[in-house]
């Protein structure tokens, strides 16, 4: 029997999910890592020593490496390794979540624009995840993105909707990185031509 029949392959879903799991692990641990001294705003809970943050801040960027080169190999016996941590610290810290509930800042009043902005980035990151693998589907989805990003950049600038009514911040240092990543997509749905006969992607400028 040839041995290459028993090779099981990572299933696509399986890396999707790895992938998704790995993007929300980074944007918890650098949150954690970078802003270890503002959890009260910038983090579900508040915690008080700076370096306990920082510690559980390089746990989830030790995380997001595992999970993301797990998502990465597309051979089943290499990626599973990453499924048993992933699962003992799922289980762990939706424990700990039940257990204290009430030290979660429920009724910050922060917490309408946090949850938009949670939201908002989500949508993005499973857009990209779903329409990756087709050409076609994923120019759409950066010609939309890019164009829905510079819309914001405008909104951003005009004091009525730059809170697009108290729901996502829009202002500050979000109008320069909204904007250059808005011309970034852009930039390759516009300049990134594809060769329907040859795999190979050009690029002209």
């Amino acid at each position: 029997m040839n041995d290459a029949l028993l090779i099981k392959p990572t299933l696509i879903w399986t890396r999707r999910v790895l992938y998704f799991s790995s993007a929300l692990v980074i944007s918890v641990g650098l949150s954690l890592y970078l802003l270890s001294e503002s959890t009260e705003t910038f983090f579900s809970w508040t915690i008080q020593v700076p370096l306990t943050a920082a510690f559980l801040g390089s746990g989830y960027l030790s995380s997001f490496i595992l999970e993301f080169l797990a998502a990465r190999e597309p051979v089943w016996a290499r990626s599973r390794i990453a499924m048993p941590a992933v699962l003992v610290f799922t289980i762990l810290t939706l424990i700990a979540t039940l257990i204290h509930l009430d030290k979660f800042h429920f009724n910050a009043p922060q917490i309408l624009t946090a949850a938009g902005t949670w939201l908002f980035h989500l949508a993005i990151g499973i857009g990209g995840l779903l329409t990756f693998k087709n050409t076609a589907t994923a120019r759409q989805f950066l010609r939309i993105f890019g164009i829905a990003l510079i819309i914001l950049t405008v909104m951003g600038l005009i004091p009525q909707l730059n809170t697009i009514f108290g729901l996502v911040p829009l202002f500050g240092h979000d109008i320069w990185l909204h904007g250059l990543e808005g011309i970034i997509a852009l930039f390759l749905v516009f300049a990134v031509k594809i060769e329907p006969a040859s795999p190979i992607i050009k690029m002209t400028i």
